[in-house]
């Protein structure tokens, strides 16, 4: 059974639901971005879709190149497990286990031989 947080059941003049989001999550306040499209492009999306999809590439990106880890990636589009994770990066053609680290676990690897 899932427990709600403390503020939920305080006073909402006292705490409002972003407060109460931060304080019982540990994630910080969320900074908007906003992007310019032209309307041709726009129109092919539902608005939801269209921020869903670029803040999931962005994500994704971010997560290719190194600038975020995977919890990270997990808390910006919020996603409860890692295997959601791993799914969008599979869906992106992104591998969750980057080259890097493969080369380094099989140089630990040939090092650890006996």
């Amino acid at each position: 059974m899932t427990t709600r947080p403390a503020c939920w059941r305080i006073d909402r003049k006292t705490m409002s639901r972003a407060d109460c989001f931060a304080s019982y999550t540990g994630v910080p306040y969320m900074t908007s971005v906003t992007i310019h499209l032209p309307d041709d492009i726009a129109a092919q999306y539902q608005h939801d879709e269209l921020a869903r999809c670029v803040l999931e590439d962005f994500a994704v990106q971010e997560y290719a190149q190194g600038r975020l880890t995977l919890l990270q990636l997990r808390q910006l589009l919020g996603l409860d497990s890692r295997y959601a994770a791993h799914g969008i990066l599979k869906k992106h053609g992104v591998s969750f286990y980057p080259y890097e680290a493969y080369q380094k676990d099989m140089a630990t690897l040939d090092r650890t031989r006996l």
